[in-house]
């Protein structure tokens, strides 16, 4: 096999683990968005609407978007892919503060890395550092024994005062939706990068 073929291969490849990580958290979002519904607030459904649009946006992006001449659809899912981050950081009903800042920190590097998309090589180390975080986060909050665990959405709550709190598979998934949903997205970006700037020339 030669070196051309292994590239080509290795290509399909990602754009296959692309499309099953996009597929897989849409359906796991829609599905945790059943199971919670009665409970759900509106911020909690705003919030789950964005995350939507997100995995929406992207695979049509890996599809088809990338082909758009000058097109900035991925600039734009960058965008609400950050602002859904920030909006996660305010709307948790349990979450540590390392995840808090977590979510903060990915939000910011995510936004600046919509505004440089051509900047790819340089983009790729942002991009681990945002994988890096959120992969943190899921495993604070899997692991981190629930006596260590903030409720900040409680105002009146101080943070001296730390109740208990059961962390179900549902709140364990919603954590670590946001990392497949990064992976899926950078993948979209990465994989797709020369196809959107060719469709430009």
């Amino acid at each position: 096999m030669d070196t051309q073929q292994k590239k080509e291969n290795s290509f399909m490849l990602l754009i296959v683990i692309q499309l099953i990580l996009t597929v897989s958290g849409l359906i796991g979002e829609v599905l945790t968005v059943i199971d919670g519904i009665a409970d759900a607030g509106v911020t909690t459904w705003i919030s789950d609407i964005f995350v939507t649009a997100v995995y929406a946006a992207s695979l049509y992006y890996c599809i088809a978007g990338y082909k758009i001449p000058h097109g900035n659809l991925m600039r734009y899912i960058m965008v609400l892919f950050a602002f859904s981050l920030g909006m996660t950081s305010v709307n948790i009903d349990a979450e540590t503060v390392i995840g808090v800042y977590a979510l903060v920190i990915c939000a910011v590097i995510v936004a600046y890395v919509s505004g440089r998309l051509d900047k790819i090589e340089s983009n790729r180390i942002l991009i681990a550092i945002v994988v890096l975080l959120l992969a943190v986060r899921c495993l604070v909050a899997a692991f981190v024994p629930s006596s260590l665990v903030l409720y900040l959405s409680d105002k009146n709550v101080s943070a001296a005062v730390v109740p208990q709190v059961e962390l179900s598979a549902a709140l364990i998934f919603r954590t670590c939706n946001q990392l497949i949903q990064f992976c899926s997205l950078a993948l979209g970006y990465i994989v797709r990068y020369k196809g959107h700037a060719d469709s430009g020339k």
